[in-house]
C-alpha cells in the first residue's frame, strides 16, 4: 500500500507552502517536491523513527529540511498524521494523544 497522508498532514503542508509563498521563496514546487519526496524516502527504507510525542505513533526528522513528520505504522503500511517544522515542536518529548 502507497504511503498515506492523514488530512491534518495535508494542512500541514498546505501551510507549509503558504509560509513559503509569503517569504518569496523563489522555487516553491520544487521546495514542497523535496519535503515530498525527503517523507516517501524515510517510507520507502521503512525507517521505524524515533517513539516519543504522539502516543502510538514515531517521529522522522526530515534532515537537511526543518520539519519531523509525525507516522503511524500499521505492518507494512504507514499513515503520514503530521508535518510540523521543527520551529513548532516543543521541547518536551512527553506522550501525547495522536490528533
Amino acid at each position: 500500500m502507497p504511503l498515506v497522508y492523514a488530512e491534518s498532514a495535508i494542512r500541514d503542508m498546505a501551510q507549509a507552502l503558504h509560509f513559503k509563498i509569503m517569504t518569496n521563496c523563489t522555487d516553491t514546487r520544487a521546495y514542497m517536491n523535496r519535503l515530498e519526496h525527503t517523507i516517501e524516502r524515510h517510507y520507502k527504507i521503512r525507517n521505524p523513527g524515533v517513539s516519543g510525542r504522539l502516543q502510538g505513533a514515531c517521529e522522522w526528522i526530515l534532515f537537511p529540511m526543518p520539519y519531523i513528520a509525525f507516522i503511524r505504522w500499521d505492518g507494512d503500511d504507514a499513515v503520514v498524521l503530521r508535518v510540523f517544522p521543527t520551529a513548532r515542536i516543543k521541547r518536551s518529548r512527553c506522550v501525547k494523544e495522536a490528533a
